[in-house]
């Protein structure tokens, strides 16, 4: 694939980034003190979404029929989706071999729901944290980045979600032997869950144990 200069990718990612620093900072600020997570999670479609690159050329295709969220309150929400089997998703958790295993796990949290005339609504603003995690035959690699979500519903409905558009993606983290085909990279797609605690739970230990697979 032919790749262009880089520089106005990096401009943009940057800027995004910065957004979401500040949007985080807005959310500590909106966000009402004390209460503990309150898990929420579903067995489901999620819908689909594509991880592309910048630059045109390479893109991944998903669709992740396992999903989970938790959340704290209106504003604050952790989405987490993966299309891996449960063998699968529990041995990269322990830090098995992964050879002959390809999937994905994503996390998307949402550190704030903007209200008109107070918070921008916007697709070039930001609402939304994410770490998608790539797994191809035994190598691991995290695209991170941050955008904005369309949300659909409300945290604690039965089903809890939205939409994104262009979300910036770049590769922040990858085991040794990683193939980043894609580079500088946009996140667009559905994302919806469903309520069940003990899935949301699970998941999400998963993903902090596959985590740690990144470590130095």
């Amino acid at each position: 694939m032919k790749r262009q200069d880089g520089s106005g990718a990096d401009a943009r990612w940057l800027l995004r980034v910065r957004r979401c620093a500040a949007g985080l900072l807005l959310a500590s600020l909106m966000a009402v003190a004390g209460g503990s997570l309150l898990g929420c999670v579903s067995s489901g479609p999620s819908g689909e979404a594509r991880l592309a690159s910048a630059f045109g050329g390479d893109f991944v295709a998903l669709k992740m029929p396992i999903t989970a969220y938790a959340y704290r309150d209106a504003n604050s929400a952790d989405l987490y989706f993966t299309d891996l089997s449960a063998e699968a998703l529990e041995a990269a958790a322990e830090g098995d071999d992964l050879t002959g295993i390809a999937g994905h796990f994503l996390h998307v949290h949402l550190f704030l729901v903007p209200e008109a005339g107070l918070t921008p609504i916007d697709s070039s603003a930001c609402s939304v944290i994410l770490r998608h995690v790539i797994i191809a035959d035994g190598e691991l690699g995290m695209y991170g980045g941050g955008g904005f979500m369309f949300v659909s519903g409300d945290a604690g409905d039965e089903t809890f979600g939205g939409s994104i558009d262009n979300a910036t993606m770049r590769l922040i983290a990858a085991t040794e032997s990683f193939d980043d085909r894609l580079g500088h990279a946009t996140f667009s797609g559905q994302v919806r869950a469903m309520k069940d605690e003990a899935t949301a739970t699970e998941l999400g230990r998963q993903f902090a144990a596959v985590l740690r697979r990144f470590a130095p």
